[in-house]
């Protein structure tokens, strides 16, 4: 219910009738209903903010939501690229226990291939590489031995020992100097050469300035056909002996 209003302003509503609506605007906004108002508009601003902070937190919330689910997807995919490698390694061990199963298969195969073949033929190989050193005369003497590792008999063997320093052909000696022609019936053996150092040489040797290599070889005949045999030993202080270091190319004097 409105207040009402005083003699003067009953004449100054009478008089002037424009000025009835900034009156009744005014009582509106008078002391009395101030605080009203204030409240009114607080009220307003409040769920303004809060509609806005509810639009922001419903938009993070959204976000979240979508990183969460972009997240159990990346989970999802590493997983199974963790089963994929699991399933490649097995993959991968079960190959190398299947591969040395058939490497060990492929090597009794060779090694019965070569027995076979062993038995079929005569085979002459290097037995033994002896080396005595003598102190007494600072002298180093060394005996190569071979032995038909084979089935069949070797006819017509020929074989000898070169010697090299420093990689240098040095001349037979009457120990080396190759034999007549012989036949080694299988797992024979027969000295095919010795020879004797002496002096400041065995002290090179031992000092590393100087090296010794023996290259021992041997030419032969079978039932099926003639074979050639070439070995090299390098004496090796170290060891107090010699150790091969391979074939030669060449049955004869490689070096020259």
């Amino acid at each position: 219910m409105s207040e009402p209003q005083t003699p003067l302003e009953q004449v100054v509503s009478e008089t002037h009738p424009e000025n009835r609506l900034w009156s009744g605007f005014a009582r509106k906004f008078s002391e009395p209903n101030l605080a009203d108002w204030i409240i009114a508009a607080f009220t307003i601003v409040i769920g303004v903010v809060g509609i806005f902070q509810w639009r922001a937190i419903s938009g993070q919330w959204g976000e979240m939501k979508a990183a969460g689910q972009q997240t159990d997807k990346l989970i999802c995919l590493y997983q199974q690229q963790l089963a994929a490698l699991q399933q490649q390694a097995t993959d991968t061990h079960d190959l190398a226990v299947q591969a040395g199963k058939q490497a060990d298969a492929a090597r009794a195969s060779a090694t019965t291939t070569l027995r076979m073949f062993e038995a079929n033929r005569p085979v002459v190989v290097l037995d033994t590489a002896d080396l005595v050193l003598n102190p007494a005369v600072r002298g180093l003497a060394y005996r190569m031995v071979l032995i038909n590792d084979g089935g069949l008999a070797a006819m017509h063997l020929v074989d000898g020992c070169d010697e090299y320093i420093d990689n240098k052909f040095v001349p037979p000696d009457a120990t080396n100097i190759v034999m007549e022609p012989v036949t080694m019936g299988p797992q024979d053996t027969a000295q095919v050469c010795e020879g004797i150092l002496e002096g400041p040489q065995v002290q090179e040797l031992q000092n590393l300035q100087k090296t010794l290599i023996i290259v021992v070889y041997a030419a032969y005949t079978g039932p099926a056909g003639s074979y050639k045999y070439c070995d090299k030993e390098k004496y090796v202080p170290s060891a107090k002996g010699f150790a091969n270091i391979g074939e030669c190319n060449d049955w004869k004097h490689p070096f020259k």
